[in-house]
């Protein structure tokens, strides 16, 4: 399984996602570009895109997960993947 997922923000900043594990995503987060801190909602599930992602849905280790604030530790628990940005 691997969809690509499109995030949106209120500056109009397009972040192309992608996710090869199962697990439920953020609608809401705070846009992953540079130097932009608003709100972004993913958009698109699935997208048919041939840009290549910079971040990537995962599953994160439990070590992690101790450090993450109380509501993203509920959301991972029941299931739920984190935002991070694919490594070159």
């Amino acid at each position: 399984m691997k969809k690509k997922h499109l995030i949106l923000c209120h500056l109009q900043h397009l972040t192309v996602t992608v996710q090869e594990q199962e697990g439920t995503l953020l609608r809401n987060l705070i846009c992953p570009h540079v130097y932009c801190s608003t709100v972004a909602v993913v958009e698109y599930e699935d997208a048919d895109t041939t840009s290549e992602p910079t971040h990537e849905w995962y599953k994160p280790d439990e070590e992690e997960t101790k450090g993450l604030q109380f509501q993203l530790n509920q959301h991972v628990v029941n299931g739920g993947l984190l935002l991070r940005q694919i490594k070159n």
